[in-house]
């Protein structure tokens, strides 16, 4: 019995150090260069990948899913392998266990099945993928640590690789492929072209005649006089100008006696 006690003692010893050694990594806000800092987050972020994949290895009925999660838990542990080294030389810790979210995200997916599974998977793989390539592309250009910058230039065409598989069946999938989609946003700056409209300004419409005729004042009775000043037919509308008087002018002209 006391060794029994001293033994489980010694497990909850062991369990409370591992514990507080993975608070203390998340915890730790200590400052860091870039280059460590990528190091330490593409270890969990590929150890991540790694545990989603074999999930979906053991859970999804999709051929092409379950290829595709072969090939990632492959392609990622070789990667692990060479991480880790980079990171025992560079003299960074490596994480024990993953960031509480990080957990939750796996063990919200264990607990799908079918198609739903598929699409989580899918989306949580074509999430990580945008960003391990963005991430990595930056990395091999910046890294001041040739080293690091070695690594990031070695697996950036991996990554590209899995990311144009991932899009693929993620479409097949019904998710939306943002490397597809276009922008449609007008330029700024750019000018509508001009639509057809009524009474553009290719000039006034014709003024109706001005110069209404006047009645005649002799024996002859009235002339009807036609205005001619009105014809200035500028657009559609332009008529003609034709007096408005015919025998008695408006313009008050007297009629004959």
């Amino acid at each position: 019995m006391k060794h029994v006690v001293i033994a489980s003692a010694l497990l909850s010893g062991m369990f409370l150090v591992s514990a507080l050694r993975a608070a203390d990594e998340m915890n730790d806000t200590s400052a860091q260069s870039p280059d460590k800092l990528f190091i330490k987050m593409a270890a969990i972020d590929n150890s991540c990948e790694i545990q989603l994949s074999q999930a979906a290895q053991q859970q999804s009925q999709d051929p092409q899913i379950k290829q595709l999660a072969q090939q990632m838990v492959q392609d990622h542990q070789q990667a692990e392998e060479q991480l880790k080294k980079l990171a025992q030389d560079k003299g960074v810790a490596w994480p024990t266990s993953l960031p509480p979210l990080r957990q939750q995200e796996i063990n919200s997916l264990k607990q799908l099945s079918g198609k739903q599974f598929d699409q989580h998977y899918m989306s949580a793989m074509k999430a990580a993928h945008l960003k391990d390539v963005s991430k990595f592309a930056d990395v091999a250009q910046i890294a001041q640590d040739q080293s690091v910058k070695q690594f990031a230039q070695q697996q950036l065409p991996i990554l590209q690789q899995h990311e144009q598989r991932v899009m693929s069946l993620a479409s097949a999938q019904g998710l939306p492929n943002p490397m597809s989609m276009s922008n449609t946003a007008q330029p700024a700056g750019a000018t509508m072209q001009p639509g057809s409209s009524s009474g553009s300004s290719s000039g006034t419409s014709g003024s109706s005649g001005s110069s209404s005729g006047t009645s005649g004042t002799g024996t002859g009775g009235s002339t009807s006089g036609t205005g001619t000043g009105g014809s200035t037919s500028g657009g559609t509308s332009g008529s003609s100008g034709t007096g408005t008087s015919g025998g008695t002018g408006t313009s008050g002209g007297r009629t004959g006696q």
